[in-house]
């Protein structure tokens, strides 16, 4: 039953995040043909970068890996009162570091964008980016807010309000893009991301009157669990920081670029994070609490089979997805059309290709990281992330004068494949069960299976060339075969990955045993 509710949620998860992929597609189709890969996407994309490290230091990935943990021993360890004690010190420490750092951004943004972020832009540009700056720290800061909210929910194994919140902010984008943006250029676009942030807010506080939640007015100081989470955010801290630190550094390095060129790398990047959210953000998310579960239980058994399961899962997904991504990449981006000119199509499909690399050690980097933080241990994640991101760092450095934003994407492409590996590497040798010979056939057959439906995507785009333009005919028609023939050859090669489907949905059934001996 334990099984079948975490697959139940995981699709749950998933159903979301592909409807609001569908609706960020929509999103980005607006906003490329309003706005293109050029002069005002470049300042916007610059402008959000900062916010972002922000959330993500204070209320966002490094809060949600210690919270979640700690939470969960207060739920099935301490009393009710302790548990909502402990959350609303947690929020309040949060609002507090978050209202003090945006104001101190805000006031100095001009300064912070023409000597520190953008040195490279003209200086109309850096005026554009320290405008954009200040609106997006305002949704930066109802993010923080919904950070903890979002933990909250998780550590009480809610998924549903949490995984259909981002549909509220992409709608908000979208009103901005459609009502907006046309009176008030791109900042009318980032207006419409502070409404998307309300939403995203307001729709997940009917789950807190359901688990009756009691707000007090305290920072916590004294307590321990806040103090535990002090100790474990510390490391997540760091290694969060270095990922979007190399993100801001990569602006700046790219600022002295053409323009577009940095909108380009971006845009491959958000094409190739439909399909790493869709197969690895979901599953993980929906696993870490189970995890944690099982680690403050001491149960390693069915914790190494829960690990093993997904990791073998995420490949069989991922690795399909990164080379049909490559191929049909072009006809992807030519749907775009508006302001996204054959020259922007040539840019991003050249960073997308590139990004295809990262997808799949991304996708195992977000449950490999989360095997160390279920056991409260965000150390060794730190230290595997100061090494990726100091190699994509150093790579990026080196090869944008050879390769311009090419080099860029590569440098981080190689940096998250040496962070995900190493803590594969680590947690196979501490805990055993996770690289073993049942996750290497399971590559193997999802490597050979892609082999083979690639090349079906391949023949299908050359049979479309001449009786459909580039587009939605092509894409559709080497979508179709791809999938047809993977399936089928995964079939033929009695992927026990393919057959967990169908058990899942019988009544009474299990999902895909974890067990090597049972896979291989």
């Amino acid at each position: 039953m334990k099984d079948r509710r975490l697959a139940l949620n995981t699709m749950i998860v998933a159903a979301a995040f592909a409807a609001n992929k569908g609706l960020a597609v929509v999103r980005d189709l607006l906003v490329a043909r309003r706005f293109g890969a050029g002069y005002e996407y470049d300042a916007f994309t610059a402008a959000i970068q900062g916010p972002e490290l922000l959330y993500t230091l204070i209320a966002g990935g490094a809060l949600a890996a210690a919270f979640i943990p700690v939470l969960s021993e207060h739920i099935t360890g301490r009393t009710e009162q302790e548990r909502w004690r402990l959350a609303s010190a947690i929020l309040n420490i949060v609002v507090l570091v978050m209202l003090t750092i945006g104001l101190i951004v805000g006031l100095f943004a001009p300064t912070l964008s023409a000597r520190w972020l953008v040195v490279g832009f003209t200086p109309q540009k850096q005026a554009l980016t320290a405008k954009l700056l200040r609106i997006v720290l305002v949704q930066t800061f109802v993010f923080g807010v919904s950070g903890v909210v979002v933990g909250v929910l998780h550590a009480h194994q809610h998924f549903f309000l949490p995984a259909i919140a981002p549909i509220f902010y992409n709608l908000g984008q979208i009103f901005g893009a459609l009502v907006l943006a046309p009176r008030m250029g791109i900042a009318g676009l980032t207006w419409g991301m502070v409404v998307g942030a309300g939403g995203y807010l307001l729709i997940q506080t009917p789950a807190l009157f359901r688990l009756k939640a009691r707000y007090f007015m305290t920072l916590g100081l004294r307590l321990p669990g806040v103090h535990q989470i002090g100790r474990l955010v510390l490391p997540r801290l760091v290694s969060l920081g270095l990922v979007e630190l190399a993100d801001v550094f990569f602006v700046r390095l790219g600022s002295r670029l053409p323009d577009g060129h940095i909108s380009a790398y971006f845009w491959g990047w958000r094409l190739m994070q439909i399909p790493e959210t869709l197969f690895g953000t979901a599953i993980a998310l929906v696993l870490f609490p189970t995890l944690a579960q099982l680690a403050n239980t001491g149960d390693w058994e069915e914790f190494r089979g829960k690990a093993d399961a997904a990791l073998r899962i995420i490949l069989t997904l991922t690795i399909p997805s990164a080379a049909w991504l490559a191929l049909l990449g072009r006809p992807v981006i030519s749907l775009i059309g508006g302001a996204f000119d054959e020259r922007a199509v040539e840019l991003v499909h050249a960073a997308l290709v590139i990004f295809c690399l990262r997808l799949v050690g991304e996708a195992l980097l977000e449950i490999g990281a989360r095997l160390y933080y279920a056991q409260q241990n965000t150390v060794t994640p730190m230290w595997a992330a100061g090494l990726g991101q100091g190699i994509s760092i150093v790579l990026g450095y080196a090869l944008i004068d050879r390769l311009g934003y090419r080099g860029l994407a590569v440098a981080t492409t190689l940096g998250f494949w040496v962070e995900s590996s190493l803590l594969l590497v680590l947690a196979h040798r501490k805990l055993g069960g996770i690289l073993e010979r049942g996750f290497w056939l399971s590559a193997g057959r999802a490597l050979g299976a892609t082999l083979v439906s690639s090349a079906a995507v391949w023949v299908a785009l050359g049979m479309m060339a001449s009786v459909a333009p580039p587009g939605g005919g092509r894409l559709a028609a080497g979508l179709a075969a791809g999938v047809v023939v993977y399936v089928l050859a995964l079939l033929l090669l009695r992927s026990p990955e393919l057959r967990a489907i169908p058990m899942l949905i019988r009544p009474g059934g299990d999902v895909v045993k974890t067990r090597p001996s049972e896979i291989e």
